[in-house]
């Protein structure tokens, strides 16, 4: 089986073998990211970190025309000192637990992008900006 070395790149992390290198790019764990919360009850949407407004729909179409693509909206990914750090923005439905709720996100996060990435999540920082009252009454029915 060929030896496997990992080595830290600007953006990501690489893992190089007898075959070659292997690059995980951090949109890549931005997206595992966004996906993850899709999944979490009790999140009204994500908030974007540094797209939001007039500057970042400008910043935004800019990198689409040089053939990048935006991060995962409300999602910000970071590699170094070998591993990802993770910021997520998030508004949340009235009547969750926030404790619980940003507990649940830094789990779900980190293990979905460990496991679909096959790298360390050195940390996963939740920062509740705000709450959604839209739905509150069909939380309090029950419904």
């Amino acid at each position: 089986m060929p030896e496997e070395k990992k080595t830290e790149a600007t953006q990501g992390q690489i893992h190089q073998n007898d075959f070659g290198t292997i690059r995980v790019d951090d949109d890549v764990a931005a997206s595992v990211a966004a996906i993850a919360l899709n999944t979490i009850e009790g999140i009204s949407h994500t908030i974007g970190v540094a797209g939001d407004g007039f500057i970042g729909n400008v910043t935004d179409s800019f990198s689409g025309m040089l053939g990048k693509k935006p991060g995962a909206r409300g999602v910000r990914v970071d590699y170094k000192n070998d591993g990802f750090y993770i910021i997520i923005n998030v508004k949340v439905l009235y009547g969750y637990c926030i404790p619980d709720l940003a507990h649940e996100i830094q789990r779900k996060v980190k293990q979905d992008i460990e496991q679909m990435t096959g790298m360390k999540v050195r940390s996963v920082d939740v920062f509740i900006q705000g709450l959604d009252f839209n739905n509150s009454n069909d939380i309090a029915t029950g419904e």
